[in-house]
Order: C-alpha cells, then sequence, then structure tokens
C-alpha cells in the first residue's frame, strides 16, 4: 500500500488555487498543467484578469475521472481594470 503524503497549497475563500498550487495540489509540476492547457487536457481553468487559476472541486473531478474534455467548459471572468478611465466620470460642462 502506498504511503498518502499531506501537501499544503493555498486555497482561495471561493476555493481557486492559482496554477503553482493546484500543481502542488496534483503531484505535477506547473509547467505541466501549462503544457495541459495549451493541448487541450488535464482540469478546466478559470481566467480572472488575465491569470488562470483552478478550482479545487475541478482538480478534484479531475483526479477521480469526471472532469469534462476542456474548451467548452472554460471559464472566463473579466474583470475591469483598475487604470481603466471610468466613462461615467467625463468632462460635464
Amino acid at each position: 500500500m502506498e504511503a498518502i503524503e499531506n501537501v499544503r497549497v493555498r486555497v482561495l475563500p471561493d476555493g481557486r488555487m492559482d496554477r503553482e498550487n493546484a500543481a502542488r495540489y496534483l503531484g505535477r509540476k506547473p509547467k505541466t498543467l501549462a503544457m495541459w492547457l495549451m493541448n487541450g487536457k488535464g482540469p478546466s481553468p478559470t481566467k480572472v484578469g488575465g491569470r488562470i487559476f483552478y478550482f479545487k472541486t475541478d482538480l478534484d473531478d479531475f483526479i477521480q475521472g469526471k472532469s469534462p474534455e476542456l474548451g467548452s467548459s472554460t471559464k472566463i471572468v473579466l474583470q475591469p481594470r483598475s487604470d481603466a478611465p471610468n466613462p461615467n466620470e467625463g468632462d460635464n460642462k
């Protein structure tokens, strides 16, 4: 019987992990997850503000073989940039 290794990862309050922590959780290197994403394999990522995250539930599903194919299930969340001009703040002359 194989021993189970305890791994410490940082999970955000909403259940997301960055690529480094997701890779550690899966026992892989971050580069492996990047290559899987490029090749349409692996767990479904979520893109938030230009950064890639993985939900713990998606990683658990991937481990158990329940993860759907990448592409159709990839979630992208757009967030406004803090340095972008606000169209509601104009000259009111």
